[in-house]
């Protein structure tokens, strides 16, 4: 199972995803590293997906490969649908390439345009969405959150789009895994009209609740730090947009994470070096796959 929720607000679209990967046969879900599962094509589009991993990911390939001959948006649609109909798995595609659309595709059927939409777990979206419901709730009735960011007054698209991403990382955070299936470490994804990238923040996790994959990190890397309750992971983005290139990076354990889903079946496990190596080397593998450095779309911005 999976939980992944996107919601538009206005020309922008914001993908919320667990990374926990469902294996009934092992001894454990892989919940760390587990996949990424936002997978952003190009600038102009993401597709998400819930189901069967490999499955997924390889119709997502195909459609980068589809998107780079040109293909119109209502044959990704269709070629995604077919997909749902012949196996176990559902895809929500977020796109710019004619004006800001989201839409789900899930057992043969492709939704209309809608402004939220999930694929995966129906009991991990309610979690989120009470979260979601109460941030708005404390806003608007004893405004608990500040509505300006250094210095600057936050626009209600701002704001909408901090309260939703709020909800989601609340969620992950309170607990590894918060519905059946469901968990893991929380990742964001931007989808602007100027390009889609993910986003850099940081979580903690309580420690009683980790639960690793075999093959990734040592479990006692987690278990002795002082009397500490939680163990903290960071998103780190690739200051790149329009690749599908990510990291993650666990403190506690110094070890990250470098997803790059449309090349590489898994993470890769990066060790022995800090964060600031570590960012480097997610910025270095984003540029070799093509990505725009955001500079360049900021500076473009102000011309």
């Amino acid at each position: 199972m999976t939980l992944v929720i996107a919601h538009q607000i206005e020309d922008r679209i914001i993908l919320c995803a667990d990374t926990m990967i469902t294996k009934p046969n092992d001894r454990g879900n892989n919940l760390i590293p587990g996949a990424l599962k936002a997978v952003i094509v190009d600038m102009q589009m993401t597709i998400a997906f819930a189901g069967h991993h490999y499955i997924s990911l390889s119709a997502i390939r195909s459609c980068r490969d589809l998107v780079k001959r040109g293909c119109q948006l209502n044959e990704i649609f269709e070629f995604l649908r077919t997909a749902t109909e012949e196996h176990d798995c559902e895809f929500l595609v977020a796109s710019h390439l004619r004006g800001a659309e989201l839409r789900k595709v899930a057992s043969g059927t492709v939704s209309n345009p809608q402004t939220t939409l999930w694929v995966g777990s129906a009991s991990g979206v309610r979690a989120i969405i009470e979260r979601w419901d109460m941030l708005r709730d404390l806003r608007i009735n004893a405004r608990a959150f500040s509505t300006r960011s250094n210095g600057k007054e936050l626009s209600r698209i701002d704001i909408e789009e901090g309260d939703f991403k709020m909800a989601f990382g609340f969620a992950i955070a309170s607990q590894i895994e918060i519905a059946e299936g469901v968990g893991g470490m929380s990742v964001e994804c931007l989808a602007y009209p100027n390009g889609h990238t993910y986003s850099n923040n940081g979580q903690s996790v309580d420690f009683s609740t980790i639960r690793l994959s075999r093959g990734s990190v040592e479990t006692d890397q987690f278990t002795n730090f002082g009397g500490q309750s939680s163990w903290g992971f960071s998103n780190v983005s690739s200051n790149h947009r329009g690749v599908a290139v990510h990291g993650m990076w666990i403190s506690h354990a110094q070890v990250g994470y470098i997803y790059d889903p449309l090349f590489d079946d898994e993470p890769h496990l990066v060790r022995g070096c800090d964060l600031s190596n570590f960012a480097e080397m997610v910025r270095a593998r984003a540029a070799r796959q093509g990505g725009v450095p955001e500079s360049e779309i900021v500076r473009a911005s102000s011309i």
